[in-house]
């Protein structure tokens, strides 16, 4: 194998040669050679990998990512994505500040060309390659540092995989979110969020359908979906923000001068986590998965903190539901009565008196 960065670097283009040859062959085993030896290639140099290379290859991947999938063509799409999220370092573009990837790479690989490629690649019929090719896209938008917003053809792509079908509809089969592809179409929705630049109008819907995978999902899947679901509640702060557009006060309480846009950002807000707590309590007293629990109670006690910062900050505005509040004290009560991991339970009793203390009413 080749690891060596200064080898690599000297013979850049000799290398590089032969991979195109590899990818432009007629065997199946010769594609996926040259592509993973690519992939080496972007991983080894990272940020030092010249500009000119990094967009030559790139563009040889793009070029044969066409025509039916063949065992190993996942390959291609995996030394693609590596290859356009490494970010070449000072002077990597002679004469130029190459401060991101698709500066580099940009015109010679256009990124909206390239998220076509994944788009195209993600609706062929091979399941286990379409997983493959999806996750293969995640790294991509989760490496990048500027990608167009391609949330709206995610969404429908992975909407196609984690919604029941009419089919299974008439034949009264049950639906789970159990296979390698759902679980990709997952991670996928959750990694491109980041890129989604309407999220105020996408982010009560995305997690009222994410906390609603929770009742039909293995929990390996429930997994994910926590890691999805806390990857967009990460981003709230931001979306509040920019949706705090109206500043007509409308009431003040001592030194708290509330406005119509803190009201909306705060209700937004609230009605966020009303949203997503319904599907995580499911895995608050989950007694198997210790994971799965980890996670869970992890975003509840970050949410109940969250709202506690905002309940100091915004004055007079509206807290969350009663029934919520006594649904997440009875799941969490629940985990510590039989939690046997020390720190969980620890977790659960400090969630448990926030709430107390901070949102029940005496």
């Amino acid at each position: 194998g080749i690891t060596d960065h200064t080898s690599i670097l000297t013979y850049l283009s000799e290398i590089s040669a032969l991979c195109v040859t590899s990818l432009q062959s007629t065997s199946w085993t010769n594609r996926r050679q040259g592509a993973m030896t690519l992939d080496t290639v972007a991983r080894v140099l990272g940020a030092g990998y010249p500009a000119d290379g990094c967009a030559v290859n790139a563009r040889a991947l793009m070029e044969v990512s066409a025509g039916r999938v063949y065992p190993g063509k996942s390959a291609i799409l995996a030394a693609l994505s590596t290859t356009l999220s490494q970010s070449p370092g000072p002077g990597a573009v002679p004469g130029a500040q190459a401060d991101t990837a698709m500066e580099v790479t940009d015109p010679g690989v256009p990124m909206d060309e390239v998220i076509q490629v994944y788009l195209r690649e993600c609706k062929k019929a091979d399941k286990k390659y379409v997983s493959e090719v999806m996750r293969a896209f995640s790294d991509l938008l989760g490496s990048a540092a500027q990608v167009p917003d391609c949330w709206e053809a995610v969404w429908q792509l992975c909407q196609t995989h984690l919604v029941k079908k009419e089919e299974v509809e008439k034949k009264q089969e049950m639906f789970m979110i159990e296979s390698d592809v759902q679980e990709s179409a997952i991670l996928l929705v959750g990694v491109c969020w980041k890129v989604c630049s309407t999220k105020p109008l996408h982010i009560l819907g995305t997690c009222r359908f994410l906390a609603g995978l929770f009742k039909i999902s293995t929990w390996r899947m429930q997994a994910v979906l926590l890691c999805a679901v806390q990857r967009v509640l990460d981003t709230l702060d931001t979306v509040c923000g920019a949706n705090n557009a109206n500043n007509d006060v409308i009431m003040t309480t001592g030194d708290v001068i509330m406005t119509t846009g803190d009201v909306a950002a705060v209700d937004l807000r609230v009605g966020v986590y009303e949203a997503v707590i319904p599907g995580v309590l499911r895995c608050v007293d989950d007694s198997k998965h210790l994971s799965v629990r980890g996670l869970a109670l992890k975003l509840v006690g970050g949410i109940f903190n969250k709202l506690k910062l905002w309940k100091y900050e915004n004055v007079g505005v509206r807290g969350m539901d009663g029934e919520v509040l006594r649904e997440v004290l009875a799941h969490v009560r629940d985990q510590i009565s039989t939690e046997s991991n020390h720190n969980l339970k620890s977790q659960g009793i400090e969630i448990v008196s926030l709430i107390e203390k901070e949102f029940i009413s005496v």
